[in-house]
């Protein structure tokens, strides 16, 4: 088992089901038996999965960001040929990391960590885990304009950057925008 923060040297891969209230992580085995794969079917999946990753990885890799672990998901088209569905290599499909610091929708949850209303929320889970949302009364306050700012941001950068074409004038680099963001989380 590897300890927190340890890089690993292979990709670990793990299956889990989607269409569950949560998700549920189980082996390769069970996830062969439910979704019906063949063998052949399966083994093109982990091929996908590893080429995917990699692609992944070097991309990030060229704008200074350090990619961590992601998702993806498959599916049969109606002739039940392999197909990805949704997206991949987003930033919140994917975890990415600058200097440490995760990179996505998770800025937001680092910067309410730090507020009176996480700590509500975390005692009313402590007092009650199932009802907790009828005890917390407290909304969670704005961001700050310019996190909000740098946020949306660092989504439109990271687009200019990873696909080597500029669909939004006038934003700064991925790295820069980082920069700054790091002095609100």
């Amino acid at each position: 088992m590897p300890l927190p923060g340890q890089n690993l040297h292979q990709p670990f891969l793990d299956v889990s089901t989607k269409l569950e209230e949560s998700d549920r992580y189980l082996g390769w085995e069970e996830a062969q038996k439910i979704a019906h794969l063949s063998d052949h079917e399966l083994e093109e999946i982990r091929k996908m999965t590893l080429l995917i990753n990699e692609l992944i990885g070097q991309e990030a890799t060229k704008i200074g960001l350090k990619y961590e672990d992601g998702k993806i998901e498959f599916a049969f088209d109606e002739d039940r040929n392999l197909i990805v569905v949704d997206v991949l290599g987003t930033l919140d499909e994917c975890r990415f990391t600058f200097k440490g610091m995760p990179i996505s929708k998770e800025i937001a949850r680092l910067y309410y960590r730090k507020t009176h209303w996480f700590k509500e929320l975390i005692d009313a889970k402590k007092k009650d885990e199932l009802n907790w949302k009828d005890k917390v009364d407290l909304s969670p306050p704005p961001l700050p304009s310019r996190l909000k700012e740098l946020i949306s941001m660092a989504y439109c950068a990271f687009t200019n950057e990873i696909t080597e074409r500029v669909w939004f004038l006038k934003i700064p680099a991925t790295k820069e925008i980082l920069e700054e963001i790091i002095l609100y989380v």
